[in-house]
This record gives structure tokens, C-alpha cells and sequence, in this order.
């Protein structure tokens, strides 16, 4: 087996580990996984950060939502760099709260991915990637698709691009 396929197998491997132990809920799962330096990003909702602060975003997670069905779909590993595609179903019960919100008992269903990055057996790196709008939609912050709501605040944002294009501040 060359350096390479050693390298890829090891990062397979530390990912897989990673993902299960958050399949798992595993509270700090990051301070375990993560290097010391390492950050996390989901973009859209936390970071760019270090493995404390995405510990505590998934703290918050965790406790927000304790109906969890979180499942990964596929990891691919080629030298220091792994990709996970992930499915997450959860319901927003409580008792913590989630990003400010207050639980509602909405079901959110989401899917992603993740770029990480492993270097000596730890994560040094994690850019996760899932469509934030929709699921802001789920928990009730942004109206649905084509609603009455959702209208009005397309109405709204072009009024507004037009007066700031005609050079009127809003």
C-alpha cells in the first residue's frame, strides 16, 4: 500500500468516526476529533470556528432537537481530503433552545455536505455545506415557497433594490 492509500484509508476512517459519533449525539464529539487549531465552518450558520465553538453549536443542536435521525449516505476519501453526504430528520422539541428560537415542535428534514480536511489522525478542517433557507423555512423563520408572506417580502426587497438603484435610502 503506498503513503497515499495509507493517507486515504486514514482519513476515511477518522471521517467515519467523526460522523458516527455525531449519528450518535456524542456530546463534544469535535474536541475529540478536532485538532487543537482545527476550525469548522457550516456555512450559513456557525464559524468559521475552532472545536470549541462548534462543540457548543452542536450542544445547543443536541439539546434543541431530541428526536435525531442523522445518517450518512456516502464518505469518499482521497489522500487528506474526505467528503460526507448526510441526511438529518430531527424535531425541534426542546428544552434547549436552537439559534435564538424558542422550541416549536417543528420537524425539519435536511441533507448536506462535508469537506474534511485530516492531518495526523485528527480533523483540521470541516466546511459543511446545507441549504439553510429551506430549513429556516422548516423551523418557521422564513415564510414557505410561494406563500402570501413569501410574496410580499419579494415585493418588498425589489422596492427597496428599486430605490436604492434611483439612489433613495430606504
Amino acid at each position: 500500500m503506498t503513503q497515499r492509500d495509507q493517507q486515504t484509508a486514514a482519513t476515511a476512517a477518522v471521517a467515519a468516526a467523526y460522523f458516527a459519533d455525531i449519528a450518535a449525539r456524542v456530546v463534544d464529539a469535535q474536541l475529540k476529533h478536532y485538532a487543537p487549531d482545527g476550525v469548522g465552518h457550516i456555512h450559513g450558520a456557525v464559524g468559521p470556528t475552532g472545536p470549541a465553538g462548534i462543540a457548543a453549536y452542536f450542544r445547543e443542536l443536541y439539546g434543541a432537537f431530541p428526536e435525531w435521525d442523522y445518517r450518512v449516505e456516502e464518505i469518499t476519501a482521497e489522500g487528506e481530503l474526505a467528503t460526507c453526504r448526510w441526511r438529518l430528520t430531527a424535531t425541534f422539541l426542546g428544552p434547549g433552545r436552537f439559534q435564538g428560537l424558542r422550541p416549536n415542535g417543528a420537524r425539519i428534514r435536511a441533507e448536506g455536505v462535508d469537506l474534511v480536511r485530516v492531518r495526523a489522525g485528527r480533523i483540521v478542517a470541516v466546511a459543511a455545506y446545507s441549504d439553510q433557507a429551506t430549513i429556516a423555512r422548516q423551523l418557521g423563520v422564513l415564510p414557505p415557497v410561494g406563500s402570501p408572506t413569501e410574496r410580499l417580502v419579494r415585493a418588498l426587497a425589489n422596492f427597496r433594490a428599486r430605490w436604492k438603484r434611483i439612489g433613495v435610502s430606504a
